[in-house]
């Protein structure tokens, strides 16, 4: 819980800095016309509609170029659904792994898992009888932002401190680093 309240938070003020305000003023001096670049996840029922609203360039560039083509050649909506998750998963370990030095697979993991946590949450919404209420938003603050991404920086911060503190050795930490340092000892010049 320490660290629930505090990622949420940065995370809010990251999502307001970087969705509100860098794409306003990036969509001001292109003069861009649309400026929806998010709906309010903050108020929606479940994860499938978190996914559909917060981040709505990525959505529709998912819609676009990846979900449509897969339906025109014959795939159901559930293969195109994984495959769409999929490729955002990659993205997302992608994205965690490089400024941070090393491949891991919890991003990846945390992101594929949301196809089925979508699935479970909509039986449960139904089995529950709680669609559509504010019980489901309550349930999605809970599961996703107090408990999931947390949980995750947590994962994260911790791999982070064995991968500086080990030396950078793969064998004790148990992931893969992207980049090895050589140390090299420059020899004393005398003048």
């Amino acid at each position: 819980m320490r660290v629930s309240i505090p990622n949420t938070m940065l995370w809010v003020a990251g999502f307001y800095a970087f969705f509100h305000l860098w794409l306003n003023i990036i969509g001001e001096i292109l003069y861009f016309g649309d400026r929806n670049f998010y709906r309010d996840w903050w108020n929606c029922r479940s994860i499938e509609e978190y996914w559909k609203t917060w981040n709505l360039p990525v959505h529709f560039w998912f819609i676009r170029h990846l979900y449509n083509p897969l339906l025109q050649i014959g795939s159901s909506r559930m293969t195109a659904n994984l495959i769409v998750f999929f490729v955002s998963a990659v993205a997302h370990e992608y994205l965690v792994s490089v400024p941070l030095g090393f491949i891991s697979y919890w991003a990846f993991l945390a992101m594929l898992m949301q196809a089925p946590a979508i699935f479970i949450q909509k039986k449960l919404d139904k089995l529950l009888r709680i669609e559509n209420s504010e019980l489901s938003n309550v349930s999605f603050w809970i599961f996703f932002c107090i408990v999931g991404q947390p949980l995750v920086v947590f994962i994260y911060y911790s791999m982070y401190t064995d991968f500086i503190n080990c030396s950078h050795n793969p064998k004790i930490s148990g992931f893969i680093p992207l980049d090895i340092p050589v140390d090299i000892k420059l020899p004393d010049l005398k003048l």
